[in-house]
């Protein structure tokens, strides 16, 4: 199995890499909202206009680490499935970031996104109450802010939407002449 998350087939160093590659992670999203706030509390206190509240969320973006000039490309998938995992709980945990992954290559951004859709799928297929309190806030951290018949119904409108079950209808409405 090539499990992204599946550590026990890992070699040691294998684990370590990816840990590591963590840890720069974890350094780099510190001192990046260290940098924002600091830069952000700054310019509020000199009455400038700043540039980077114009977002609803500050807005960083990372690269795929350690899997090019590393020589780590064969674990680029493990690297992806755990980068995206990090990166979910740190957005979830912080409402004023968002944290864009960048991928250099198709292959790696089609892993990415078959990894973010079956953990969708999983949440949205789970047991609802079971969904709702524990997963759903993980991979949906908007959800925070509903309530469990709010959340039930935003689950089953996503499996609508992914099963290409809706349709999306634009138009300029009565009012325009």
């Amino acid at each position: 199995s090539r499990k992204g998350g599946d550590h026990q087939l890992l070699l040691p160093e294998q684990r370590l890499h990816i840990l590591a590659l963590l840890e720069t992670v974890r350094q780099f999203l510190d001192v990046a909202m260290k940098e924002l706030l600091l830069h952000t509390r700054r310019r509020e206190q000199e009455h400038h206009h700043c540039f980077l509240v114009r977002r609803e969320r500050y807005l960083l973006a990372l690269p795929v680490l350690g899997t090019g000039g590393g020589f780590a490309g064969d674990l680029t998938g493990r690297i992806v499935d755990q980068l995206l995992l990090y990166l979910t709980k740190f957005v979830t945990q912080r409402d004023d970031v968002d944290v864009v992954l960048v991928c250099a290559d198709e292959a790696t951004y089609v892993h990415a996104q078959l990894m973010r859709h079956k953990k969708i799928m999983s949440t949205m297929n789970a047991d609802a109450t079971t969904s709702c309190n524990n997963n759903s806030n993980l991979y949906f951290p908007c959800f925070q802010h509903l309530d469990l018949e709010q959340r039930d119904g935003a689950l089953r409108l996503a499996k609508l939407a992914s099963g290409r079950h809706l349709c999306l209808f634009l138009g300029a409405g009565v009012s325009i002449g």
